[in-house]
């Protein structure tokens, strides 16, 4: 609802409620831009691999979420006033040396669609406001968890001390996966059994993923041989390995600004 002063101005300049919240929102997406625009990332690998990078250097308190983008804007900026997730590395490390915590802020647009972004805030030990403002979880204590995926702690191969920061898929979407390939094979239905196939072969390729991923593909060979009694239709196919991928990325203020054409 408006004020009698903002309808009143509504009326006398012959704009809608419509027109009125667009300009409010054209103005909230450019007004970040003046001092912090941050960058959106555009690629779930990257954005799980991010979040696996600040984790190993000590960001284990998090909060994470989905926020319209009506609201991207305000919580940038409350994060940058608050948090200080805006300063530079040396300016991190300063504040390191004194025994001050760090923030830092991911984003991420997993569907242009939904109008709505994905953000994790991740911080360091140490004095911080972000430790009395906000309810954080620990991921030594309570995974991370993004789109069906878990952020886990695993001993390094060949080692006992070692360990790394990776991703798998939760119980429940491992289990998933394995009810859609017996649903597949069930249903007879060639196109749910290759769009199975090939949404298998497009997970992230950490290596944890990979190991479920073909126990998954092995569960629909050997379905496929039980219910089908045929060869099976595909042929082998690597799931890629993950590498240290480039960051592809737009600024915030880019994002919000191309929503506009949507609203």
């Amino acid at each position: 609802m408006f004020s009698r002063a903002t309808g009143a101005l509504l009326s006398r300049e012959g704009c809608s409620a419509v027109h009125y919240r667009l300009h409010l929102f054209y103005r909230e997406a450019f007004v970040i831009t003046r001092a912090y625009n941050p960058p959106v990332l555009l690629t779930k690998s990257v954005f799980l691999q991010r979040c696996a990078d600040f984790v190993r250097f000590g960001g284990y308190r998090y909060v994470s979420g989905v926020v319209p983008y009506a609201r991207a804007a305000a919580l940038a900026r409350k994060f940058r006033d608050t948090y200080l997730v805006h300063l530079s590395k040396d300016m991190r490390y300063r504040r390191k040396r004194a025994a001050l915590g760090n923030a830092h802020l991911l984003l991420w647009q997993h569907d242009e669609r939904a109008l709505e972004l994905n953000f994790v805030l991740l911080v360091t030990d140490g004095d911080h406001p972000a430790h009395v403002l906000e309810r954080l979880s620990d991921a030594r204590v309570q995974r991370l968890t993004i789109t069906g995926y878990e952020l886990v702690r695993q001993t390094r191969a060949g080692t006992t001390s070692r360990y790394s920061w990776t991703w798998r898929m939760t119980e429940a979407t491992y289990q998933g996966w394995r009810d859609r390939v017996r649903i597949a094979m069930r249903s007879r239905e060639d196109l749910l059994l290759r769009q199975a196939w090939y949404s298998l072969h497009r997970v992230p390729g950490f290596a944890p993923i990979r190991q479920q991923a073909k126990k998954i593909e092995a569960l629909m060979r050997g379905e496929h041989k039980r219910v089908r009694r045929r060869p099976f239709p595909f042929q082998n196919a690597r799931i890629r390995y993950i590498s240290r991928l480039a960051v592809l990325s737009k600024p915030l203020s880019a994002v919000l600004a191309e929503s506009l054409t949507r609203l």
